[in-house]
C-alpha cells in the first residue's frame, strides 16, 4: 500500500510515461542484479564452510613408483572419508590375500605428519578388500594422505611398517603447493617407520580435486543469477503494465 502510494504520488496521472518506464526498468534490474550478487556471495561462503567442515571427499589410492614398495603395481583403491563424522569407507582391488599379516589403513595429518590408524582389513581370494568404519575419536583436522601398509599379525608396533602398498592424496591444493615449496615432515619422528631414510618430499596428487566442486558451484551461481533476473523482469513487467 505504501509503495503504490509513493508511485502514484510521483506521477500526476497515476501512470509513468515512457522515459519514466525506462528509468524504472533500470532501477529494478539494477536492484535485482545487486541482490543476485549478494545471494551468490552468501551461497559461496556457505558452500565453502560446508566443505571445510567435514564434507565427504574421494580418495583414489594407487601404487606410486618410488614410494610404494610392496604389492602389485596394478592394485588400486577408493575411499570416501568424512572427517567431521569420523566415517571411512574403503574398497581395494588387486591386493593379494595375506597370511599371518594384515593391511592397515592410516591417515597422515597435514600439520604434524602423525600417522593415525583407521583400521585393518584383508583381501579375499579374488583380491578385493573392504573397510567400513565409524570412528568416534578421529581428530578433526586437515589430512595430507591415506596410506595402506602391510603389518604383522599380531603387531606389537603401533607405528606403520615400511611395507607401503597403496597411497592416496587428500584433495587439498593449498597443501600441495606447500609440499612443493618445502620438505614434508616424516611420520611421527621425521622418518619412515621401520626405516631411517627421509620421507619423499612430495606425493603425487592421486585424490580427487576441487575442479568438479568448482564447476558445480559456478553453474549453481549462474543459475541463481539468471533466476533472480528473470523474477525481476517478471515483476517489472507486471508493475509497468498497471
Amino acid at each position: 500500500m505504501g509503495f503504490q502510494f509513493t508511485i502514484a504520488s510521483l506521477y500526476p496521472d497515476g501512470r509513468p510515461n515512457e522515459e519514466d518506464r525506462i528509468q524504472m526498468v533500470r532501477l529494478y534490474f539494477g536492484a535485482a542484479i545487486a541482490i543476485g550478487v549478494a545471494v551468490v556471495l552468501m551461497l559461496s561462503v556457505f558452500m565453502a564452510v560446508v566443505q571445510a567442515n567435514g564434507a565427504p571427499v574421494d580418495i583414489f589410492l594407487n601404487h606410486i613408483p618410488g614410494i610404494s614398495n610392496w604389492g602389485p603395481s596394478w592394485a588400486t583403491g577408493h575411499a570416501l572419508v568424512a572427517v567431521g563424522e569420523g566415517e571411512v569407507h574403503l574398497e581395494t582391488k588387486g591386493l593379494p590375500r595375506l597370511k599371518d599379516e594384515h593391511y592397515q589403513v592410516w591417515l597422515e595429518r597435514a600439520d604434524t605428519g602423525e600417522f593415525i590408524s583407521i583400521g585393518v582389513f584383508n583381501s579375499d581370494n579374488g583380491g578385493k578388500g573392504e573397510l567400513h568404519i565409524l570412528l568416534d575419536d578421529l581428530p578433526y583436522t586437515e589430512y595430507r594422505a591415506m596410506w595402506i601398509t602391510v603389518e604383522s599379525s599380531p603387531d606389537p608396533d603401533p607405528a606403520p611398517s615400511e611395507k607401503r602398498a597403496l597411497i592416496g592424496r587428500f584433495p587439498n591444493m593449498q597443501l600441495a603447493k606447500e609440499a612443493l615449496l618445502q620438505p614434508a615432515a616424516g611420520p611421527s619422528a621425521g622418518r619412515w617407520a621401520g626405516g631411517d631414510g627421509p620421507r619423499p618430499e612430495f606425493l603425487p596428487v592421486t585424490g580427487g580435486t576441487r575442479e568438479v566442486y568448482g564447476e558445480a558451484s559456478l553453474s549453481l551461481q549462474l543459475l541463481l543469477i539468471v533466476g533472480v533476473v528473470a523474477v525481476a523482469a517478471w515483476y517489472v513487467r507486471r508493475r509497468i503494465a498497471r
